[in-house]
């Protein structure tokens, strides 16, 4: 059930903003969706996806427009990529944060696509860091989100910190041409800064992957 919502960045979101709600009371906030899955059920999670498809259906986009379902399904490609390539990049510990962080961050777009360019006079990723707060979601997740259209920077022990990790991924995936949230621009980290964060070798995994899949 994880797996199926989310290759749906805006189901996804619901149930991680559910989750992690007063109502549940969590004695400690998940970016997991299998974790999410867990604790709120299976009727609950058919609930809510049911309401979220009726209120699709009463307000769908207008398929001339910009939320029209092309650009929504590449945007849902982008993001579920992102995601699972910062959970490749990313430490252990941190694999849920980052792939947490990488599907969300286009909520933010999304959320601009349906309320029109002057929903919140910010960009994408301060609106998208701005939701997921508002949702309860973790702080590291939060500062991900907020920094992923700032250049990506080296830490001097070359270290990938959670922030590091899904700006990488973000920046690849870009590249890659998987989708994308419009934000392009920020130039893609070189192999001599791959190398000494040591993801290179997973980066080069990836990429063929991505190049035998279109193949």
């Amino acid at each position: 059930m994880a797996k199926a919502l989310q290759r749906d960045v805006a189901l996804s979101a619901k149930v991680l903003q559910l989750v992690n709600s007063s109502f549940f009371a969590p004695s400690r906030r998940t970016t997991s969706l299998e974790e999410a899955v867990l604790r709120l059920g299976v009727q609950t999670i058919r609930s809510l996806v049911l309401a979220v498809l009726a209120s699709r259906a009463s307000t769908g986009p207008d398929p001339a427009g910009p939320g029209r379902p092309d650009e929504l399904q590449r945007l849902n490609d982008h993001a579920l990529e992102t995601a699972r390539l910062a959970r490749r990049l990313a430490q252990p510990a941190e694999r849920d944060d980052a792939g947490c962080a990488g599907l969300l961050h286009v909520c933010g777009q999304l959320a601009l696509v349906a309320g029109g360019p002057d929903a919140f006079g910010e960009t994408a990723a301060h609106a998208g860091a701005y939701l997921l707060t508002l949702w309860g979601l973790p702080a590291e997740v939060v500062e991900a989100v907020a920094c992923l259209s700032d250049p990506v920077e080296a830490r001097p022990d070359r270290h990938l910190d959670l922030v590091s990790v899904v700006q990488v991924a973000h920046v690849l995936v870009e590249s890659e041409h998987i989708g994308s949230c419009g934000w392009s621009g920020v130039p893609v980290p070189d192999r001599a800064w791959l190398e000494a964060a040591g993801v290179f070798d997973e980066v080069s995994a990836w990429k063929a992957e991505q190049r035998a899949r279109v193949s």
